[in-house]
């Protein structure tokens, strides 16, 4: 175990904390998921991402210029905060298994990080979500087969 805290008390409060973190975090990817999804069919021919279930967002799945891919998001606690982490993973097109094509956090207000915990956008307004589809897409296209 990494650090093994025997206060119960404090420990079920920070976990009481976390697992409130992590609807607000949830509900927030429920919206992000809904955005992409929009986003994709009005401002992107040939591209395309939808959630695999309409609440509670764990898996998208999606086509960027043919290539298909698949998002995967879990809880992820960095340095004592709790995040969503998102995984992107490409499609191989020769059978093989697929590969990871992005991996990023996504905080309780909405602002997405790098694995590190530095800001890589932040929650100004909707269009920074438009940016990291876009980054997305881009990641898959450059995968490895």
């Amino acid at each position: 175990m990494e650090k093994y805290n025997k206060d119960q008390d404090a420990l079920g409060k920070q976990l009481g904390a976390y697992g409130r973190d992590w609807k607000r975090i949830s509900r927030e990817l429920d919206d992000v998921a809904v955005h992409w999804e929009t986003m994709a069919e009005k401002l992107l021919p040939n591209y395309s991402i939808a959630p695999c279930q309409t609440t509670g967002c764990t898996d998208m799945k999606g086509n960027a210029a043919g290539r298909g891919f698949s998002v995967h998001f879990a809880p992820c606690l960095r340095n004592e905060n709790l995040f969503g982490q998102i995984v992107v993973k490409a499609d191989s097109v020769f059978g093989e298994p697929a590969v990871e094509a992005a991996r990023f956090l996504i905080g309780t207000g909405g602002a997405f990080y790098e694995q590190d915990g530095s800001l890589l956008h932040g929650e100004q307004d909707l269009a920074h979500r438009y940016t990291v589809l876009c980054n997305i897409f881009k990641n898959v296209l450059a995968a490895p087969f």
